[in-house]
């Protein structure tokens, strides 16, 4: 028979999401939209909230590879843990920074 040809909507969302993180949110914005939204405080943000992403990511991964709860594991769950892991923290740190900025205006 013919290959089973599934979409896998978590994959789709995350690959949306690294995308939003990777544009700081402006990925539909046009050019002069962004250089008024993306100002150098908002550059920090991102820059803080990637790099808490990506300790993120090392940590689990680090454990799930040293964790003995983990040992069940498929390459995919690992990858889902991970990826799921490290764009909630890099999304809600960049968004709680950003509010923080702007809760006084």
């Amino acid at each position: 028979g013919a290959p089973e040809t599934r979409v896998d909507w978590w994959a789709v969302n995350a690959v949306a999401l690294l995308a939003v993180l990777a544009t700081g949110g402006g990925l539909l914005n046009g050019r002069r939209i962004r250089a008024l939204v993306h100002d150098e405080l908002s550059r920090a943000h991102l820059k803080t909230a990637v790099v808490g992403g990506y300790w993120v990511a090392m940590g689990l991964a680090l454990l799930m590879y040293f964790g003995p709860w983990f040992a069940g594991f498929s390459g995919r769950q690992a990858v889902f843990v991970i990826v799921t892991g490290s764009l909630v923290v890099s999304l809600l740190t960049f968004a709680g920074l950003e509010h923080r900025a702007h809760a006084d205006g």
